[in-house]
């Protein structure tokens, strides 16, 4: 047991002092749940808007990023260490979406404690399964590219999909399908997911989930070259 608490313990500690979500990400996390900390407490109408702002967030947070630093060196002491790749793959995907958790943890208290009487918001299905996908895909999709790439190409989707009309589109009306969480996740942000959709968003966020586990495969199976032995 003290064997595999070390060696989970060093990849943390590791992350933790070579931070990969950026110090202007973490401040900006910061500023947004402070907001959305206040707007619960006076009962604000904006309180849907921050939360789904937090989540957003996340899910550029949680686009950290490691090919690019491990290529450039950053992470040597781990990659040429004892610790087993999977382990550095599975704490560096922590690390990146720690901060977006904690910060929700923090208002999904204050809802408990200050709106009890009230739909939940941030506890609320949608939310959560918002959340979930918000802190796996980005992740995953940015592993092997430029950090920020996979938030900026779900915000890039989430924005297009936002103005254009459900009927043009294509796409269903809004919180009905699973689809809504993938490709329209501000407008889940609050929905108490009921049980005939629950199933379906449910699998979304699971293919989330697969990502980030295929991502935590490839760290684990790929050769980290360095940019100066190309």
């Amino acid at each position: 047991m003290s064997a595999a608490v070390t060696a989970a313990a060093g990849p943390l500690a590791f992350f933790a002092i070579v931070t990969v979500v950026s110090p202007l990400m973490r401040v900006c996390l910061a500023v947004t749940t402070g907001v959305a900390l206040v707007a619960l407490a006076i009962g604000s109408d904006l309180t849907p808007a921050l939360v789904a702002a937090l989540v957003m967030l996340q899910g550029c947070a949680a686009s950290s990023g490691f090919a690019v630093p491990a290529r450039r060196g950053h992470y040597d002491w781990l990659l040429t260490g004892s610790v087993s790749r999977g382990a550095v793959a599975t704490a560096h995907w922590g690390m990146s979406v720690a901060p977006g958790i904690i910060c929700w943890s923090a208002l999904a208290v204050a809802e408990a404690l200050l709106r009890a009487d009230r739909p939940a918001i941030v506890s609320a299905g949608g939310t959560v399964a918002t959340l979930a996908l918000a802190s796996s895909l980005p992740w995953a999709i940015s592993v092997p590219l430029p950090r920020l790439t996979g938030g900026v190409l779900w915000l890039l989707v989430a924005a297009v999909t936002a103005v254009l009309p459900a009927d043009g589109a294509g796409l269903p009306p809004p919180r009905q399908t699973a689809l809504d969480v993938l490709v329209r996740p501000l407008e889940m942000v609050g929905d108490p997911l009921p049980a005939s959709t629950a199933t379906a968003v449910l699998g979304i966020v699971c293919l989330g989930l697969v990502g980030a586990g295929v991502a935590v495969v490839w760290i684990s199976r790929t050769d980290v070259r360095l940019e100066a032995s190309q």
